[in-house]
This record gives structure tokens, C-alpha cells and sequence, in this order.
């Protein structure tokens, strides 16, 4: 009997072995690429120390491009103006003037890195601060800051809170804010605690409708629901309509309805309410909510609703709150944040002073001529979302009517022109009340906010006249 060994095979205990050299092999390779000090954890960190290099070069740039033509002083304004294209090109985040007096200097600006740069007054840059902040941090950071430059910009911290997904939006609520249109100065809207909200309707085929003042998150909401009465005062044909618009067109038609034909009461009688839903499960993103009272009759009589509080059904939780700050012309304050000029005015100027009732008044008294009316300091609109302005206009006969135009500018013109991606316009004769919508959401960067209102080429012989009544900014 003869004694053989394999000559090609490994031994299990060699086997084994292998696969542990392998494993520990494999643990260092990881540790030496995923690990707390990794490769991929190096190379990001020398990103970030690239970033940042870069951040500190575009400032050090700016400035020394403000010194050009100042005998190595700082031009404030050009440096600002320098600074600003950084931002808006998103190589910085923001800017803070720490100074005081004569100079404004010295400045904070923060990068896109989270790093806060000090530009002192002789024009040295440093490093003022590293950032340590989680992202969670941050946007609590930077929205606290945004309002306390909110707050210096208008001298006050006054806003009101507007929740974009509301379970309920009452009458009070709505006769108060949301925006108005209707087709015959002869129709109104009112409020009382006995009613609710009441719309009236003068004449045929005529309409009065209610806007949302902001757009409403639709995503987890599941049907809209409104209790209202509606009666005549001679049993004319009319309807009432609860529903959605994707845009704010001021107008009487709908995205998505739901309405109620009018009975034939001719008196108010809270017994004849109705309940009217709008099932809404299938809309995704913001609409504006629209309340109509629409008169479809051939006769000159009146058409009554009377409504309650619009109620919405769903998933509310996850609504976003929107800051509003309201400015009108009311005081000395609010008239010192805006500039005006007028081109029918032998020295071109509009000057904007405080009103009893806090309304401005423009004049436009031949054809073709117009007025400007600006915030004097721009403001930054990362976190704007919209802009809502308050006015209502008039002409004295003739049919001339004027244009009103809100938007956005880079840069101060005193001209009906803007940067056209932000303008929305209202134009019309005998308006007695409307309110033009600026949608900012997709908008960042510093620009001023602009309003003109011009006169129609013609008729040339009559004057057209536009209030500005308030203006709101919605952030958040």
C-alpha cells in the first residue's frame, strides 16, 4: 500500500487563511477610501478648501476693482454693485454692512461655502468666521436673518401670517384680503356677522368674483366645501361657483368648479342654504381659490349670495407659512422708502407724500404720458414669493384708461420699461378696484420693485387716474 498526497490541491486551513488576509486586505482598502480620514473624505475637503479659495478670490477681485479710480479707496457703491452680480450669479450669499457714520464699511459677506468673509475699511479680506452649521441650521439662519433684514429695510417688524394650506379661510377673512373683481361698478361686496360674506350682482349677465391672496397648496387637499344662501330681488337667473385657477386671470372662468343655480327665494333666508363641494383629490400643486356669484339673466335686477367660511379637507400638516408685510402711504415712514417720477410733470418729479387714508393718487392727464413709482433701495428676492399690489383707477370720460405695470428692474430706469421676465399689467377703463399678482418664486438676487402707471394713446384729451392703495410682500 502505497502513501499519496494531492499535488494540486490547497488545504482547508489554507483556504481559511486566504480569506482572512483577504477580508483584512479589504477592510484597510475601504477604511483607506470611505474612512475618517479616506481618500473620498480628503478629496471632498480639498474641494471645499478649493471652493472656498475661490470664494476669497472673487471678493478680494471685487474690491480691488473698487479701488480703480478712487486713489486706492474703497467706492462703496461700485464694490457693492460688484458684490451684488457675485450674489446673483450665486458665488456669494449675502452681504452685511457692519459699519456706521460716513462709511458703511466694514462688511460681512457670507459665501455659498457658509464662510463669512470681513471686508475691512483699508480693503483687507479675512476670514471672520468658518461654518459649522448642519443644513437644518442654516435655513433656520438664514431665514432669521432675511427677517432682520426685513426688519431694517422697513423699519419695523410688523408682518401678519398667511398659512399657504388653511383647514378654514373664514368670510371676515376673505372680505378683508382676498382680491376683488367684478364686471359693473354697480355690484359689492360686503361683510356682516349676521351673513357672512355678501356678494350682490347689479344687472344682466354681469359677475363679482373673490381670489385667494395667495396661491393655496392643493397636494393633500381632497374637496373644498362652502355653505351658501343665494336669492333675487325679482327671480332672475343666477348661479354661484366655488373653484380653483391656476394663475390669477381676472376674468369668469375656472380651472376646476363646482356651482349651485340660484333658487327662486327673494330674500335672504338662512334656510335655504346649500352646501357646495368641489372634490379637489386630483389637483397637485398651488392654485388660487375663486368664489363667483354670476348673474345669467336678461333683466336688470339684482343677484344675492351670502357665504361662510371656505373649508378644506386633507392632509394639512404639511402646509407652508408665509410672512406678509403690508405697506402703505399712511406715514412718513412708508412714503420714504419709494421714489417717483412723472414724465407729464415740467420737472419730472412725483413726489410721494403720506395720505389720510393711506392711498396714492396719480394723475395722468394727456396721451402717452406716465409715472414711476420705486422702492429707493432694492431688495433681495431669494426668499420673496410674490408681490401683491392694491389699486383701484378711474378716467373722466372719453374712454382713455391707464396701463399699470408692476415688476422687477437690475437697474433704475425712469421709463415704463422693466426686466420683462417679472411684469404683469393691468389695464382698463373705469376700474373701480383690482389688485395685480407678481409671482417671485423662481426669482433670486437684489432688484428694485417698480410700478408705472401710463395713459392710453387716445383718446388724448382726458386724464386717467390710478391709486395705489397698499403693497404686500409675501416671504419665507
Amino acid at each position: 500500500m502505497s502513501n499519496k498526497k494531492s499535488e494540486n490541491g490547497i488545504t482547508l486551513v489554507a483556504l481559511v487563511i486566504t480569506i482572512i488576509v483577504l477580508l483584512i486586505l479589504a477592510g484597510v482598502t475601504i477604511a483607506m477610501v470611505v474612512g475618517d480620514n479616506g481618500i473620498i473624505k480628503r478629496s471632498n475637503e480639498a474641494k471645499e478648501e478649493s471652493k472656498k479659495a475661490e470664494e476669497m478670490e472673487e471678493i478680494q477681485l471685487a474690491v480691488a476693482a473698487s479701488k480703480m479710480n478712487t486713489e486706492n479707496e474703497i467706492d462703496e457703491i461700485y464694490l457693492e454693485s460688484e458684490l451684488t452680480k457675485l450674489k446673483n450669479d450665486n458665488k456669494i450669499k449675502r452681504i452685511d454692512k457692519k459699519g456706521s457714520g460716513d462709511s458703511t464699511l466694514p462688511w460681512e459677506v457670507t459665501g455659498t461655502t457658509g464662510r463669512v468673509y470681513k471686508i475691512e475699511g483699508d480693503g483687507i479680506v479675512s476670514v471672520f468666521k468658518e461654518s459649522s452649521s448642519t443644513p437644518a441650521e442654516e435655513e433656520i439662519a438664514a431665514a432669521n436673518d432675511f427677517e432682520e433684514q426685513m426688519n431694517e429695510y422697513f423699519g419695523s417688524d410688523d408682518y401678519t401670517e398667511v398659512d399657504i394650506t388653511p383647514s378654514e379661510i373664514s368670510a371676515e377673512y376673505i372680505y378683508q384680503n382676498w382680491i376683488k373683481q367684478y364686471s359693473t361698478n354697480e355690484s359689492s361686496f360686503g361683510y356682516s356677522e349676521e351673513k357672512g360674506g355678501e356678494l350682490c350682482v347689479a344687472r344682466a349677465n354681469n359677475y363679482y368674483a373673490l381670489y385667494s391672496n395667495t396661491p393655496i397648496d392643493f397636494t393633500n387637499i381632497d374637496r373644498m366645501e362652502i355653505d351658501v344662501v343665494n336669492w333675487t330681488n325679482n327671480y332672475c337667473a343666477s348661479a354661484f361657483y366655488l373653484g380653483v385657477q391656476s394663475s390669477r386671470e381676472l376674468d369668469e372662468n375656472f380651472y376646476k368648479s363646482a356651482h349651485t343655480e340660484f333658487s327662486t327665494a327673494t330674500s335672504y333666508n338662512v334656510n335655504n342654504k346649500e352646501t357646495l363641494t368641489l372634490d379637489t383629490s386630483d389637483l397637485t400643486g398651488t392654485y388660487f381659490i375663486k368664489i363667483m356669484c354670476k348673474h345669467n339673466d336678461a333683466q336688470a335686477y339684482n343677484a344675492y349670495s351670502a357665504f361662510n367660511s371656505v373649508r378644506l379637507y386633507g392632509d394639512l400638516n404639511s402646509g407652508t407659512v408665509y410672512k406678509v408685510r403690508t405697506i402703505d402711504f399712511s406715514t412718513d415712514e412708508n412714503c420714504k422708502l419709494f421714489e417717483g417720477y412723472h414724465s407729464g410733470n415740467s420737472n419730472k418729479e412725483l413726489n410721494i407724500s403720506k395720505t389720510n387714508n393711506g392711498e396714492f393718487f396719480i394723475s395722468c392727464s394727456y396721451a402717452n404720458t406716465y409715472a414711476v413709482v420705486r422702492l429707493k433701495e432694492k431688495l433681495d428676492f431669494s426668499r420673496i414669493d410674490y408681490i401683491m399690489v392694491d389699486m383701484h383707477g378711474s378716467n373722466d370720460g372719453g374712454g382713455a384708461y391707464p396701463t399699470n405695470i408692476i415688476g422687477l428692474e437690475s437697474e433704475k430706469q425712469n421709463t415704463t420699461s422693466f426686466d420683462t421676465t417679472y411684469t404683469t399689467t393691468k389695464s382698463g377703463s373705469n376700474f373701480s378696484y383690482w389688485k395685480s399678482f407678481l409671482d417671485l418664486t423662481n426669482v433670486t438676487g437684489e432688484y428694485y420693485f417698480k410700478f408705472t402707471t401710463q395713459h392710453s394713446s387716445s383718446p388724448a384729451a382726458y386724464t386717467t387716474n390710478t391709486s395705489i392703495n397698499s403693497i404686500q410682500i409675501c416671504y419665507h
